[in-house]
């Protein structure tokens, strides 16, 4: 991992080297939820551009993995820089680019492997903490959400309307059920790449129902300034700049 590591970091010039690793999930709620993160990097980073632009909130970056050159890592104050923040990882990256270096990510699954959470509490906790400061604001977070919802369960309402024999379009039943199929390769696509329990696919709805409900807990712990754990401490829960 280590020879492959610093070989990718010399060849692209990164300043940061960043990666997803492969992440064990065992219990139904790491099986439902973990695969989450992949799917979110991969819908909403844009990794090819994010590299190429200054744009500082247009990357991302695993606190599992980070290997940084050692002059990037004391010009932007390495971790005594983050000491205030929840997502710490996700603001080094931003740190390196707003300052003007390279940042890299990459596909380590072959190389690493990591545990992320081993139970729901776990899980709860720790998507609880993250997902509100992601993204930074509630604007964004709304229309994130938003569009989530709309394009991952109103197919289904759509349906279940249609099989209680509610009046609708004609045209509505069949573009849900292409809706649905679209999702269901889109999440079978992400666990094949990320090696997850495939299963997830067919139960991408249940993902995205308990993401709603850990996403607005994180909004309200983190707008109303209301304690977070993770792994058995208290964490700050000041908002990202």
């Amino acid at each position: 991992m280590l020879r492959n590591a610093i070989a990718t970091a010399l060849a692209t010039h990164a300043d940061l080297l960043s990666g997803m690793p492969h992440q064990e999930v065992k219990t139904w709620s790491e099986q439902l939820l973990v695969p989450l993160l992949a799917w979110s990097f991969m819908a909403f980073i844009p990794i090819a551009l994010a590299e190429r632009v200054r744009a500082a909130f247009l990357c991302v970056s695993i606190g599992q993995f980070l290997l940084f050159r050692q002059s990037a890592y004391a010009a932007i104050r390495g971790h005594e820089s983050v000491r205030d923040k929840v997502v710490e990882d996700f603001e080094l990256a931003r740190n390196i680019k707003k300052a003007g270096l390279q940042w890299r990510f990459v596909d380590a699954t072959s190389r690493i492997h990591c545990r992320m959470y081993h139970n729901f509490r776990e899980v709860f906790d720790g998507l609880s903490k993250n997902l509100f400061v992601v993204f930074g604001n509630v604007f964004f977070f709304a229309l994130a959400w938003s569009a989530l919802v709309i394009s991952f369960l109103e197919p289904q309402l759509i349906l279940l309307l249609a099989l209680l024999g509610v009046p609708l379009p004609a045209q509505l039943v069949p573009l849900s059920v292409l809706a649905i199929g679209q999702a269901i390769l889109l999440w079978g696509l992400t666990d094949l790449r990320f090696g997850f329990p495939i299963k997830q696919a067919a139960l991408y709805p249940i993902t995205i129902v308990l993401s709603v409900f850990i996403g607005l807990r994180s909004m309200f712990t983190h707008t109303f300034k209301r304690g977070v754990t993770w792994k058995g401490r208290a964490v700050s829960v000041k908002r990202n700049a």
